[in-house]
Order: structure tokens, then sequence, then C-alpha cells
């Protein structure tokens, strides 16, 4: 690096004419020119590489659903079942939430499938209920007699 350095004293600056303010140099005591050798820039990269933690569906919501509208029992033990699969995730127990998670599902599943097979049979019943009731009304009058 190449430095000039130019020391000067200003001359004594004053207020009270404008024109001789704008004949003198401005009020700087050093001057220093820096010149810039070569420049190097120099990148460096570095990569970092977290583990993001592996979340385990948990399938809570479908869980209070088949507890709902499908079959209570088995929606029970699938609920909790989800409940396991939430607390291994909370714990980062990978292997436990994925094991919870898969028996949840398939609780869910066999629900869903019961009440869907009762919701069948209840509709079907109930057609063949009113079918041979409006052929035969007579047979399920019972007369009261007051008397």
């Amino acid at each position: 690096m190449e430095e000039s350095t130019t020391s000067q004293h200003p001359p004594a600056y004053s207020h009270s004419s404008p024109a001789m303010a704008s004949s003198q140099p401005p009020p700087y005591a050093n001057v220093v020119t820096v010149l810039p050798a070569t420049m190097q820039t120099t990148i460096q990269t570095t990569t970092v590489t977290t583990d993001l933690p592996v979340y385990v569906p948990d399938y809570m919501r479908l869980s209070t659903m088949s507890i709902l509208l499908c079959f209570l029992p088995v929606g029970i033990a699938a609920l909790v079942f989800s409940c396991k699969t939430r607390s291994c995730n909370l714990r980062g127990d990978v292997a436990g939430a994925q094991e919870n998670s898969k028996t949840a599902l398939n609780l869910n599943l066999i629900s869903i499938c019961i009440g869907i097979l009762t919701t069948i049979a209840w509709v079907i019943y109930l057609i063949y209920f009113l079918a041979t009731r409006t052929s035969s009304s007579s047979s399920y009058y019972i007369p009261y007699y007051y008397g």
C-alpha cells in the first residue's frame, strides 16, 4: 500500500468577509491519500445441516370423528393410541410414534367400517320393516277394549 501524506496548516478562518472565505482552502489539517493495492476477496460458504424433527401423524381428529359418528368403543381405543402418538412425538420417540400412529389409523378404519356396516344394516331393516308393515298392517294392531 502506498500512502502519501500531506500536512498543511490552514490559515485562520474568519467569518467576517465572505469574499475572503471563498478564496481560502477549506479548513482541514491533514490529508491522507490511500491508494488501494490488489484487492483479494475470499468467499467462504458454510453449509449448516439441521435435523428437523420428524412429525408422525397422530390421527386425533379422525379418532374424535370416529367416536362421534361411527363405533364408540373402537373409536375410544383409537383416541387412546392417538394420544400416545402425540406424546411420543413430543418426546422425540419416532419409532414409538410410528407404531402408535399405525395402530390408531387401523382402529379408526375398523371403527369407520363398523359404522358404515351398522348404518347399512339399519337402513335395510327399516326398509324391510316398512315394507312388511304396509302389506299386512292389521297383524300389528292389537285392539284395546274398555270394559
